[in-house]
Formats: structure tokens, sequence, C-alpha cells
């Protein structure tokens, strides 16, 4: 676990296929948002993406919010996140939302694929 890692939305984990957003402060200080999709009966649909947001991008976006870098994800998690999530399309549209409130304060992250 990084430091200061935030579960911005989870579903229940009871349902054959499970999604959640993390937001996370690095070891490089850099904001990473992260959507995990879990299939139980089918593995080869997992994914994770990951949206990063370089550390000085990181520093703007805390002033921007009027917070510090290590309370940025409680931050976001008080603007966009929700404890539960009914559906995997919950989860995405928060992930989506987040995403939306990075490029809201004027900077931009990157944006990949992790297996």
């Amino acid at each position: 676990m990084h430091k200061n890692e935030k579960c911005l939305a989870c579903t229940d984990s009871d349902l054959p296929f499970e999604a959640a957003v993390y937001a996370t402060i690095n070891y490089f200080n850099e904001l990473e948002i992260e959507y995990c999709f879990t299939d139980d009966r089918h593995h080869e649909k997992n994914f994770t993406r990951k949206a990063t947001v370089c550390k000085e991008d990181t520093i703007t976006m805390a002033r921007y919010l009027h917070t510090t870098v290590e309370e940025l994800p409680k931050t976001l998690f008080e603007s966009c996140g929700s404890a539960y999530c009914s559906s995997t399309s919950n989860a995405e549209l928060i992930f989506q939302e987040t995403l939306n409130t990075i490029i809201d304060t004027g900077v931009t992250y990157n944006l990949h694929d992790v297996k």
C-alpha cells in the first residue's frame, strides 16, 4: 500500500465481477488514480487502468484545491468518491469524474493499462 491510499469507490465483493477506484500518492509524490476490474469467472477480462499525475502537477493540483499533496486522496474522495457502488459502471463513472477533476485543476495525467 502506498502512503495515503484512499478507496474512492468499490463494488460488493460478493458479485461475480468487482471494480474499485483508488487514489494514491506514490513514493515519488505523484498522484495515481487506479481503476481495477476483476472478473472471477473470466480472468482474461481483468485489468487495471492507471492515471498518473507527475510530481510537479500534483503539487499544482494540491494548491488549486487548497490542500496538501498528502491530503489529495482524501480531498478527491470528498469531491468524487462513494464508499460503495452498486455496479462496475458506477465505479467507472467515479473514475472518469476523478479524471475530469484533475483536468479541471489545470494539470494533465498519463493514462495507461497495467497488467
